[in-house]
């Protein structure tokens, strides 16, 4: 087996100091790339950096400020260690027969190199291998990652606050990667291709057989949007971590141009979800940045109504951030707002109200099921089924 390779650099800690509960979070922590940065003993450390002039400044996901001397740091983006992982990965199933008591040689090192969404993904699939007995080391690498990850969001959110939601921009590139769309053609999508990405899928695609001659030059010839299709289809998200999403896929143009204006004048509001009220359902205010945009599409993606799910894959139509901007009478109570102190206005006067025909056809863009992100969603507390919601296994679309 391939060793999993090991980067060596010399660092200096010059001061390192807990970030206060109550102050601000930097900017650099929202939305910016996590990054490792390696000590003189090889032990790694997580965080969020920026550069300073001839320092680099971190926050570790502890919530602890280190300051290192620039010139005697490496800093590496997490999507690139998780690359390296997924060739290591890669290489036993090539090399090594898919051993699990390979896979379970590559934990230490992972471990090391704090890839906390790595290791869950593979800790869950060497696990389900044997459900009845499962794998110790996969047991105890999932047991790690899961609270590292807890920890990582505990500090994002600020020191053990129960609400609030952020995602990295290596979160933000698996959920674009993950919206876009095998079929049909997608317009303006941009995307950058890292570390011969495209020419280690077409040397799969002949060695399997999959792809002739023609098939390749056709491949060569389209537009990075067809390509990037084609990689998906054929591969899944096996080329994620080389591919850069520039821009949004359809689904979050959509969103950020038809759904946003709602949110901000509705849901979002300080008196409503967007402030700091008692509810668990919050949104991320305000929605300008990139960040804000797609934590808030995930926070609507996955939030247990009682009354349903707020963006219904199965049956876009009942989807509640539809139905709550009707009239009660409109909608019928089981799909109207619940009953607040303060009544809840509805925003659309009717259904033929152009703006929420807007809404319908953005719904319709859905696919059938949630996709797998491949991130750490958010925690809610799962509420008591209700008659509304639809059977297990549905998938027509209404």
């Amino acid at each position: 087996m391939k060793a999993f390779k090991l980067i060596t650099v010399s660092l200096a800690v010059l001061t390192v100091l807990p970030v206060a509960a109550d102050a601000a979070k930097p900017k650099y922590m929202r939305g910016k790339p996590m990054t490792v940065v390696q000590d003189q003993s090889g032990a790694y450390l997580r965080g969020w950096a920026q550069i300073q002039g001839d320092q680099v400044e971190l926050i570790d996901i502890e919530g602890e400020q280190h300051t290192f001397s620039r010139k005697n740091v490496n800093v590496f983006k997490v999507a690139e260690l998780e690359a390296e992982f997924r060739k290591a990965m890669r290489d036993v199933k090539t090399e090594e027969d898919d051993k699990t008591s390979e896979y379970v040689k590559l934990f230490p090192d992972a471990k090391n190199k704090q890839l906390y969404e790595e290791v869950l993904k593979l800790a869950e699939k060497l696990a389900a291998r044997s459900p009845d007995n499962p794998s110790r080391e996969a047991i105890a690498a999932r047991a790690w990652a899961q609270e590292r990850i807890q920890q990582m969001n505990r500090t994002l959110r600020g020191d053990g606050a129960e609400e609030g939601f952020q995602l990295s921009e290596g979160d933000i590139q698996k959920i674009r990667f993950a919206l876009i769309p095998i079929e049909g053609r997608i317009e303006r999508l941009r995307a950058n291709f890292r570390n011969e990405v495209r020419e280690r899928f077409l040397e799969e695609m002949v060695q399997q057989g999959v792809f002739s001659d023609q098939d390749r030059r056709q491949f060569l010839r389209s537009t990075p949007a067809e390509q990037l299709q084609v990689i998906k289809a054929r591969t899944g998200d096996k080329y994620q971590g080389d591919i850069e999403i520039v821009n949004d896929p359809p689904l979050i143009m959509g969103f950020r141009s038809i759904v946003v204006p709602i949110l901000t004048r509705t849901c979002a509001t300080p008196a409503c979800h967007g402030g700091e009220g008692p509810s668990a359902f919050k949104l991320v205010t305000p929605m300008r940045e990139t960040d804000q945009i797609y934590e808030n599409f995930i926070v609507l993606e996955t939030y247990p109504a009682k009354a349903g799910r707020l963006l219904d894959h199965t049956n876009p139509k009942r989807s509640l951030l539809a139905t709550y901007t009707l009239p009660p009478a409109e909608v019928g109570p089981e799909l109207a707002h619940p009953p607040t102190a303060t009544p809840v206005p509805a925003f659309f006067k009717s259904a033929e109200d152009p703006r929420y025909e807007a809404l319908m056809a953005w719904l319709q863009l859905l696919p059938l099921t949630m996709p797998d992100y491949g991130i750490a969603l958010p925690q809610w507390p799962v509420p008591p089924p209700s008659a509304t919601t639809a059977p297990a296994g549905a998938t027509t679309r209404n």
